[in-house]
């Protein structure tokens, strides 16, 4: 489909949708976007920060990560924080 045509329909698709459509719509449209910026900042980090944040994933896959749960409890724990 060409580009105009898909606009075209994209616009109309936009000037039928409720309000709460628009709200989702343009939560959407902006994640997308942002995602694609991220993409750019990605290529600028440095090869050192590349090679860090790879390994926090590849250790966060094989299950070496602390559960947000846990993390939680011990900062609370340890600054003596309720709730």
């Amino acid at each position: 489909m060409e580009a105009a045509v898909l606009k075209s329909d994209l616009l109309d698709k936009i000037e039928h949708a409720d309000d709460e459509q628009i709200t989702k719509l343009y939560g959407l449209v902006t994640n997308y976007l942002n995602s694609q910026v991220e993409i750019e900042e990605w290529d600028s980090l440095p090869a050192l920060h590349k090679q860090l944040i790879n390994k926090g994933l590849e250790q966060a896959e094989m299950g070496l990560g602390t559960p947000l749960a846990e993390v939680n409890r011990r900062i609370k724990e340890k600054y003596g924080l309720n709730g």
